[in-house]
């Protein structure tokens, strides 16, 4: 905390989401690390907002995840920022935006929500060796020694790692459609 504190020249107890929004505002530059930063600053602000929370902060994490997406698919580097990345976040956003029943279907959940879905599904095929790899992999350059990339291969790695999440996930995503069905059903 002491390090923290000596780099953005404050006494107190570093609050983390400030310092990082105060550093996007001032860089935004690698486009990389602007992704990184708003993943974590929505990924945080849903882990740890109120299910009370103001309309306000609704409209915040909104707006911050359509600038993700936007920005994403500007970059369009899918082993660098992976499917994986943007599509947890994506699916946070949605699962708790549509907690309120009239307005899930709005067009700015309903863009989330299917981005999630694009995502996550881009995900599990980067990672099982379909179109979505082979796609990603046709954009790479290769220098003259060889191509190794510890970020690529990590990333691959963590795709990988959290196919059991990318499940669940995927799940909770169908899970209000899957209500409504039984309700028409039955």
């Amino acid at each position: 905390m002491r390090l923290i504190g000596s780099w953005t020249g404050s006494k107190a107890s570093p609050d983390f989401s400030n310092i990082l929004e105060r550093s996007l505002v001032r860089h935004s530059y690698p486009l990389i690390n602007r992704l990184q930063g708003l993943k974590a600053l929505i990924d945080a602000e849903i882990l740890t907002v109120s299910p009370d929370a103001s309309p306000e902060a609704e409209s915040r994490i909104l707006a911050r995840t359509e600038e993700l997406l936007t920005l994403d698919e500007l970059f369009d580097a899918p082993l660098h920022f992976t499917p994986l990345h943007a599509g947890l976040t994506c699916a946070l956003v949605a699962v708790y935006l549509q907690r309120d029943e009239p307005e899930w279907r709005s067009p700015e959940i309903e863009k989330v929500w299917r981005a999630a879905q694009r995502y996550l599904n881009k995900s599990e095929e980067m990672y099982t060796m379909r179109r979505a790899y082979y796609e990603g992999i046709s954009n790479l350059y290769y220098l003259f020694d060889d191509f190794n990339d510890r970020q690529i291969h990590f990333n691959i790695a963590m795709q990988m790692a959290g196919t059991e999440v990318v499940s669940l996930v995927k799940g909770l995503l169908h899970l209000r459609e899957a209500r409504e069905f039984r309700a028409e059903q039955g």
